[in-house]
C-alpha cells in the first residue's frame, strides 16, 4: 500500500485502537498535566485541504479516537458547518494562528487579529489550545508573539509548541510525506525524545508503536498531505 493515503491512515488507526493505549487530545493532555507514560495525542493542522480533514476526522470517530483539529481562518478551511462537525464527531477544535505574518510583523495589529479571529472561531466551538502556523515562506515566526503577550489573558490552556515539555515525549511529524524530515522542517522543530529505531514510514511509525516506550507520543498529521487515491498522491502538494 503507498504510504500517506487515506487508506495508510486507516492503517495507523487501527493499530492506535488495536494496542489500547491512552489516546488523548492536545486538551486533555495539558489538562492532565502531561502524563509521562505511554500514550497518543494525536493532533492535525488543518492547512488548505478540509475535505481531507473531514475523511480523517470521520476515519478516527470510527475507531473511537478523538484528536486535536487547529483550524486557520483563511476561507479554504475557517467553514463553520465543517468545524461544527468535526466537533460534532467528538474532537477537539483548536485555533491555527498566523497573525504576526499576516501583521507583517507589527506586534500590535497582531494582537487586536488574534483576539478577533479567536472569537470568531469560539463563535463555532470551544477552543480552548492553540497551534502556530508556521508560515515558512515569510520571515515572521508566529510563536514570537508570545514574547510580549500572554495565552493565558485569553482563556487558553496552552500553545502546542510553548506549553507541552517536549523532553519528555515523542513528537513525530509528517513533513516531506515522512516521518523524520528534520531537515526540511523550518519551524515545525522541536527538542524531542529520538526513537532508537528508524521511523521513516507509516509502517516504521506503527512498529514504534507497538514496542510501547514509556513516554507519550504526539503525531502531528497534516490532511494535505494524505492522499484519497494514487492520482492525488501524485499531485498533492508537499
Amino acid at each position: 500500500m503507498r504510504d500517506f493515503t487515506i487508506g495508510m491512515y486507516n492503517r495507523l488507526c487501527a493499530a492506535i485502537q488495536e494496542i489500547g493505549c491512552p489516546v488523548w487530545t492536545m486538551r486533555d493532555y495539558l489538562r492532565l498535566d502531561q502524563p509521562s507514560g505511554f500514550g497518543v495525542v494525536l493532533r492535525h493542522d488543518v492547512d488548505r485541504d478540509l475535505a481531507g480533514a473531514l475523511r480523517m476526522a470521520a476515519l478516527e470517530a470510527d475507531y473511537g479516537l478523538a484528536a486535536t483539529y487547529y483550524f486557520r481562518t483563511t476561507p479554504a478551511v475557517f467553514q463553520k458547518e465543517a468545524i461544527q462537525h468535526v466537533k460534532m464527531l467528538g474532537h477537539e477544535v483548536g485555533y491555527h494562528y498566523e497573525v504576526l505574518s499576516k501583521a507583517r510583523g507589527d506586534r500590535r495589529l497582531a494582537a487586536v487579529l488574534f483576539g478577533h479571529e479567536l472569537n470568531a472561531l469560539r463563535h463555532i466551538a470551544p477552543v480552548d489550545t492553540i497551534s502556530m502556523h508556521g508560515s515558512p515562506l515569510l520571515p515572521w515566526h508566529n510563536l514570537d508573539l508570545w514574547q510580549t503577550l500572554d495565552w493565558t489573558n485569553y482563556d487558553l490552556l496552552g500553545e502546542a509548541y510553548l506549553s507541552v515539555d517536549y523532553s519528555r515525549v515523542y513528537y513525530f511529524t509528517d513533513t516531506g510525506r515522512q516521518w523524520d524530515a528534520d531537515r526540511f522542517n523550518i519551524r515545525d522543530r522541536v527538542a524531542c525524545r529520538r526513537p532508537l529505531m528508524p521511523v521513516h514510514s507509516t509502517p516504521d511509525l506503527i512498529a514504534f508503536l507497538h514496542t510501547r516506550q514509556p513516554a507519550p507520543v504526539i503525531i502531528n498529521v497534516h490532511p494535505n498531505r494524505w492522499a484519497q487515491n494514487n492520482h492525488a498522491w501524485l499531485i498533492c502538494a508537499l
